[in-house]
């Protein structure tokens, strides 16, 4: 993936197939790339989402790949029972506060797209080698 910087990313093999927060980690908007999450990222970077094949599957908030245009891959949060608030995010646009939380109000879900991103991609690894 190239940034509208210029900066060139890469992300896992697996990247988009299965239901989880795949951009947990990821650059350029909710990581640095060194497996840590930005402490203010996104609303979206936790959030399950995939790419879906539209002619098998239409889902109405199916949506073309911002990040490898032209490959004809289109993505989808609904799919995986999620609210799309990536498309039409705007990092230059100014975010609002958030109001603040009780410690009992909020809830820590860093991790959980990282550790499937994990297990995903070590499965397709062994799945590989008792194919050979």
């Amino acid at each position: 993936m190239t940034d509208a910087d210029g900066n060139e990313h890469e992300y896992p093999t697996a990247y988009g197939t299965a239901c989880i927060g795949w951009n947990e980690t990821l650059p350029p908007f909710c990581g640095a790339g060194d497996g840590k999450p930005f402490d203010d990222q996104p609303d979206f970077c936790n959030k399950p989402w995939c790419f879906i094949n539209e002619k098998k599957c239409f889902k109405k908030d199916t949506q073309p790949s911002s990040y490898f245009p032209g490959t004809g891959l289109t993505y989808s949060y609904s799919q995986c029972n999620a609210e799309d608030t990536f498309t039409g995010y705007d990092p230059d646009a100014e975010e609002e506060e958030a109001p603040a939380t009780t410690e009992e109000e909020s809830t820590d879900s860093t991790g959980s797209g990282a550790v499937s991103m994990v297990f995903t991609t070590a499965a397709m690894a062994i799945t590989t080698a008792l194919m050979i």
